[in-house]
């Protein structure tokens, strides 16, 4: 059973709230520079230096953390230190690419074009023939005009 200081591996709100996965995050903050000025070879001692800092006891007395994965048979396992470097440096890419993502709401506005203007005007006036027919059928266009 995961502890508040062990880490969840897997998707979604609950393990991602989960107490130990937000020291995770704090910890990939912090070792985030150092892993994107690395270079190939000190990014695995970046990672490991990471899983040694979270494998470590806390400061609490509470004993190490584990990374822990719910298998199939409803059983909690430690994936291991290989599996978990692994984990962090996935994690530790991540940040760096977020880190570069430009939202959507910077992006330039595309200016519409005069294709743009004349594509609209043939939709509007489509829309107004079958808006036309289905008046015509449906007996509306007389009682609007006996109004």
């Amino acid at each position: 059973i995961p502890t508040p200081f062990d880490i969840i591996c897997g998707r979604g709100n609950k393990k991602k709230n989960h107490p130990g996965n937000a020291r995770f995050q704090a910890t990939i903050c912090k070792y985030k520079e150092a892993y994107r000025e690395s270079t190939k070879n000190e990014k695995t001692k970046v990672s490991l230096s990471a899983l040694q800092e979270l494998r470590s006891s806390l400061p609490s007395g509470e004993g190490p953390c584990r990374f822990l994965k719910l298998m199939d048979d409803d059983k909690w396992v430690d994936i291991g230190d290989t599996a978990a470097r692994e984990k962090i440096s996935q994690a530790l890419r991540e940040s760096i690419n977020e880190s570069h993502y430009r939202p959507t709401s910077s992006r330039p506005r595309k200016t519409p074009t005069k294709v743009d203007d004349l594509y609209f005007e043939y939709i509007l006036a489509a829309q107004a023939g079958i808006y036309e027919k289905m008046c015509q059928n449906s007996g509306l266009n007389d009682e609007a005009s006996s109004d």
